[in-house]
């Protein structure tokens, strides 16, 4: 919690998927990783002080569902996971990743996590 009884908010975004912790793949693995790192960075920085946004490699053969505010994943990335994690989460399109669209993707998760 931040000063003023504020309640922090948690973001777990599914960067790239793996199957038993083996081989990363998912379409976010083919941006080149200073981009990707960058991505991550403007993201971070950009929204509100009260968001901490967790990066992760979700393993696809879990059942678990992330403890968070809010899930996030990419619409291609979205075939390999279950239904219902994609029922506690949103959807960001690839394209607005690869393309660094951030302000429109910070938009929707600030919708998203109110």
């Amino acid at each position: 919690m931040l000063e003023g009884g504020i309640q922090m908010k948690k973001i777990v975004w599914i960067y790239s998927v793996n199957l038993k912790g083996m081989g990363l793949y998912g379409n976010s693995t083919t941006m080149p990783l200073r981009q990707a790192q960058k991505f991550q960075e403007t993201i971070k920085t950009n929204l509100p002080s009260d968001v901490t946004v967790d990066f992760i490699s979700y393993d696809t053969s879990s059942t678990e569902i992330p403890k968070a505010d809010l899930i996030v994943y990419n619409d291609i990335d979205s075939r390999y996971l279950s239904d219902d994690l994609k029922n506690n989460g949103i959807v960001i399109p690839f394209k607005d990743m690869i393309s660094n669209n951030t302000r429109e993707i910070e938009k929707k998760i600030l919708l998203a996590i109110k």
